[in-house]
Order: C-alpha cells, then structure tokens, then sequence
C-alpha cells in the first residue's frame, strides 16, 4: 500500500484537511479496505483547524484526524499533544454530526496538554500591549513546562500534578503579582476569569486529579 505525506510549507489555510479527505476517498474507491487506512498526526494541537465538507456537512478537525467522515483511523503520533477536554468534545460533536464514533489511537507518549498550561498561555496573551495573534490553547506553555514536568497519556501521576500546579502559582503571582498588578483594574481581572473559564478548567483539573 502506498503512504502519502500531506504537508504545509506556508503559514496554514492551504487545504490540508481536504486533501487529506481527497485522498482517503480515493484509496477507497480504489478498492482499499478502509479499516487498513490509517490517517496519521504527527504533531501539533488541538489549534489546527481543517474543514472538511462531506454530502453537505461541514466540520472542523482540529485534534481528530480529517478523513475521519470516510470511517477510518486517525493516530495522534507521540509529538502531538493532547488536551482531553478538548478531544473528547470533538469526538462528541463529530458523533452527533455524523452518527459515526470516529476511531481514534493515540500514542500513550502523547504530552497532555493542562487546564493550567491554557490559562498562562491565555494571561500571558491578555496581559501583552500588542498580542501576537496567540490561539489560546496553551500548545507553547505545554512543551515548556514538559522540559520539567512531562505528563504523558501513559504516565499521570498526582505528584507530578502537584509540581505543575505550584509551577501555575508560582507563574501566575509572577504575572499579575505586585511587579504587574498596577496594569489590572478588577474589570479587566473579571474579564480574564472570564475569558480563562475558571469554572470549567477547575472542572477538568478536579477529574484529572
């Protein structure tokens, strides 16, 4: 069986997704079983964002693989990382667009993307005097924080946790602490609550634990 490589050598929008979905249609009008295909990520995040189109319906894959319509695998590669929430939503929507549970292998050295790297990654954004156009999923702050603190999909452990959330208190007072807090009035901290979704990312930081 032939492999293809599908690849962007620009700065994104360049149809990647449903060249994929071009591609898988073809093997399987070729005659290809589509449970021998494997359509593979071999890093980035749930920043992605390939729309695909398929009998009129449209989705946007961000951590799942395009090509998921035509029923085959996606496998998330070691050098993705991966934010659970996030993954598990688009697994949830896909199902209900489709009515087909989309069959996913990820690697279980997958980093995890955390609630606490998001919500740095979104102050650190919010507090800039011009942003730089950040996608708020927390993907930098999680390959930093992996150099010390390496939380893999095999390997949770509550100690590890508890270094990443000192790790957070620590960043955080350094952020918005008494050297920055004279540039947040309580609007604008009401508005990076709001903006980090307190309520959710305790949510999923509580069913990590």
């Amino acid at each position: 069986m032939k492999n293809y490589l599908v690849i962007d050598a620009n700065f994104g929008d360049s149809g990647k997704g449903r060249n994929v979905d071009f591609i898988v249609k073809n093997m399987i009008d070729d005659g290809i079983d589509k449970e021998s295909i494997i359509v593979t990520r071999f890093s980035g995040s749930n920043n992605a964002g390939h729309t695909v189109v398929v009998d009129n319906k449209s989705f946007v894959f961000s951590s799942i693989c395009a090509g998921s319509f035509r029923g085959v695998t996606s496998y998330l590669g070691p050098d993705v990382i991966v934010d659970c929430k996030a993954l598990e939503a688009e697994i949830i929507k896909f199902t209900e667009l489709t009515g087909m549970i989309p069959k996913v292998i990820v690697d279980p050295r997958c980093r995890i993307n955390l609630p606490y790297d998001v919500m740095i990654n979104r102050i650190k954004e919010y507090m800039r005097d011009e942003r730089h156009g950040s996608t708020g999923t927390g993907l930098s702050e999680t390959v930093n924080r992996s150099r010390n603190i390496n939380i893999t999909m095999d390997c949770v452990y509550f100690e590890d946790m508890l270094k990443v959330a000192k790790s957070f208190n620590s960043q955080f007072h350094k952020l918005v602490g008494p050297n920055t807090v004279h540039r947040i009035n309580e609007n604008d901290m009401n508005a990076i609550y709001e903006l980090l979704d307190i309520k959710t990312h305790t949510n999923v930081t509580n069913k990590i634990l």
